[in-house]
């Protein structure tokens, strides 16, 4: 179950900010068809981080209406100051807690601007 998942989010990875910013997010449905513990996903934001030219990687994951939201850096850029925009915390390279949005939109327009 988790390797089906981690094909599936691999495949979905995107690529923004010429490179620098990696996106997995992984939809209700994906998330029900899987019998995972939730630090399970945590760990398939290793992945788009290890890209090479990637700064920031981001874990989205839509749960109950909401989308939980992990995010990792280089230490390049301060995730800590996205997080807190969410109620977040963490420190500048690493966003331990999950941040809630209310919808994806609302989180892209905080990462990109």
């Amino acid at each position: 179950s988790y390797y089906k998942l981690l094909a599936s989010a691999l495949d979905q990875i995107v690529l923004s900010k010429n490179g620098k910013l990696a996106l997995i997010a992984l939809s209700h449905d994906v998330i029900e068809n899987t019998s995972l513990e939730p630090w399970e996903y945590d760990e398939l934001i290793d992945y788009p981080r290890s890209l090479q030219g990637v700064e920031v990687a981001v874990l989205a994951r839509e749960e109950h209406n909401q989308v939980r939201v992990s995010l990792r850096s280089k230490g390049h850029f301060d995730v800590a100051r996205v997080a807190a925009l969410f109620g977040g915390g963490g420190h500048a390279a690493v966003n331990q807690s999950d941040l809630v949005a209310e919808d994806r939109f609302e989180l892209g327009e905080a990462i990109f601007g």
